[in-house]
C-alpha cells in the first residue's frame, strides 16, 4: 500500500511539474514582443503568439490551418549580404536544408493590405519523432526608417561638403597651372 501511495505522489508531483512548465511556456509566448509561429513540415500554421497577431494584423484564428505562405508571403528577400531577389517563404524554408535556419529581412503585407519590413528566422525543431518549424517575426520598420535617415544625413553632408571642395580644388589647380603667377 505504501508503494502504490508513493507512486500516486510521484505521479502526481511530475503532472504539477508538467501543468507548470505548460503554464511558464504560455506565459512566454503571450509575454514575447516578437511574434511566433509553428508549422509543420508541409507549412500549414499550428500556433501564432498575440505579438504575430498584432504585428500582421489577423487574429490566429484567420490562420490557423492555413499555409504560411499565405498569411507571410515574402514579396522581398533581402539577404544579409545585400543581394534582393524576388522570394516566397519556400525559399526561406528550402535555405533550411542548407542551415539549421533561415534569418531573413522579407517585405510582408499585413492583414490590412500595408506593407512592412520584418525580420523573420525560422528553424527547425524535433521533438521526439515530430518534427516542426518555428519562426520568429520582428517588425524592424523603425530600423529602415532611421537607416534611410543616416543615409539621407550622409548624402546631404557629402553633397554639402563635395560643393566647397570642388571650387577649392579647382582654385588650386589654376594656381598649380600659373593663371595667378609665381607662388
Amino acid at each position: 500500500v505504501a508503494t502504490q501511495i508513493n507512486q500516486f505522489a510521484e505521479q502526481m508531483s511530475a503532472e504539477m511539474r508538467l501543468k507548470d512548465s505548460d503554464a511558464r511556456i504560455r506565459a512566454m509566448l503571450e509575454s514575447a514582443i516578437d511574434g511566433i509561429v509553428t508549422f509543420d513540415l508541409g507549412g500549414i500554421i499550428e500556433l501564432v503568439n498575440p505579438a504575430f497577431e498584432r504585428i500582421l494584423g489577423f487574429d490566429a484564428d484567420d490562420v490557423l490551418g492555413k499555409a504560411v505562405s499565405e498569411i507571410i508571403p515574402g514579396e522581398t528577400i533581402v539577404d544579409r549580404i545585400g543581394d534582393r531577389k524576388i522570394s516566397t517563404i519556400q525559399n526561406v524554408l528550402d535555405d533550411l536544408k542548407a542551415h539549421n535556419y533561415s534569418d531573413r529581412e522579407l517585405i510582408v503585407r499585413r492583414a490590412d493590405g500595408t506593407l512592412m519590413p520584418v525580420e523573420f528566422r525560422v528553424s527547425e525543431v524535433v521533438l521526439g519523432t515530430r518534427n516542426f518549424y518555428s519562426g520568429i517575426i520582428r517588425d524592424i520598420t523603425e530600423r529602415k526608417e532611421v537607416e534611410l535617415r543616416v543615409s539621407e544625413f550622409y548624402s546631404t553632408v557629402s553633397h554639402e561638403l563635395r560643393t566647397p571642395l570642388t571650387s577649392i580644388r579647382g582654385a588650386l589647380g589654376l594656381m598649380e597651372g600659373g593663371v595667378v603667377g609665381e607662388i
